[in-house]
């Protein structure tokens, strides 16, 4: 004889209810928890030693596509290129004197040239000058042949050398800086 077992049958009541919380307690912690997040977010962009975000420098790079343009267009069309570098701003926190701020955009080029040096001078001259660019007495300095300033700046600075030890002969740097957009960093 076999035996049958029904099944149990437990009646359960209501699922147990949590207690309800106050409507302004949420209230309290979500307006806390946005203004602590407003906060940090403030001090984030505001501090410039927290923050990695500093708005300048060259966006889009077009302070250093301009001095690329300038440096180029300013060689003699007989002008072989050996070697470029290009640098773009950086920001640095904390400068010669303890500032902070950006680095200055470079670009510069070594060519070669079969034109005579007063030649080579002359047409590069022009052309800056047709840029805006100012011809500064640089003659024996370092190895430097010429140098031009733009603006009021002496942060925009171009430069052309063929006496530097390294560069054989007919050899030819040319190249410069501008300044940056925002604050500019005094590197040592």
């Amino acid at each position: 004889m076999a035996i049958r077992a029904e099944p149990i049958r437990v009646e359960q009541g209501p699922p147990p209810r949590r207690p309800r919380r106050s409507p302004w307690t949420w209230r309290i912690v979500a307006a806390a928890g946005l203004g602590l997040a407003c906060l940090a977010i403030a001090l984030y962009m505001w501090v410039p030693a927290l923050s990695p975000l500093h708005y300048g420098g060259d966006p889009g790079g077009t302070i250093l596509s301009s001095l690329r343009s300038q440096v180029t267009t300013a060689l003699p069309s007989d002008a072989k290129v050996t070697s470029t570098s290009a640098t773009e701003p950086k920001w640095l926190a904390s400068g010669c004197d303890g500032s902070s701020g950006w680095t200055v955009p470079r670009f510069n080029l070594v060519f070669t040239s079969q034109e005579v040096p007063a030649v080579v001078i002359e047409g590069i001259d022009r052309s800056l000058q047709a840029n805006g660019w100012i011809q500064f007495d640089g003659h024996g300095y370092g190895g430097i042949d010429q140098i031009w300033t733009r603006g009021s700046s002496s942060v925009a600075t171009m430069t052309l050398a063929s006496r530097q030890p390294g560069l054989p002969s007919g050899t030819w740097r040319l190249g410069g800086y501008l300044p940056p957009r925002g604050q500019l960093v005094q590197t040592c």
